[in-house]
């Protein structure tokens, strides 16, 4: 199996694993990830602005940040949203 590569962003500390090979990441192919995030993010924005549902998914956080999410989109989504949150806890 090929091997993808990840980076982790300096300012957020979010893990963004790409979607290329790391044999292909390369200072020429990091335009073309930049541009289809771009155009995944307006996508995402549009719906917050147009549509009358949005369902949320998360995993692996806590009440307070599923709490301040709420928040967040609230102040984002012009419509009605939901989040589903799961929960992964071994017992």
């Amino acid at each position: 199996m090929a091997k993808c590569s990840s980076i982790t962003g300096i300012f957020y500390h979010i893990d963004s694993v790409h979607d290329f090979l790391a044999a292909a990441n390369t200072p020429t192919s990091f335009p073309q990830y930049k541009d289809k995030y771009n155009r995944r993010i307006q996508r995402l924005l549009n719906c917050m602005e147009t549509n009358e549902w949005i369902l949320f998914v998360r995993s692996v956080a806590t009440y307070e940040e599923a709490n301040e999410l709420e928040k967040i989109l609230s102040g984002l989504v012009k419509h009605h949203f939901c989040i589903l949150l799961i929960l992964n806890r071994r017992f």
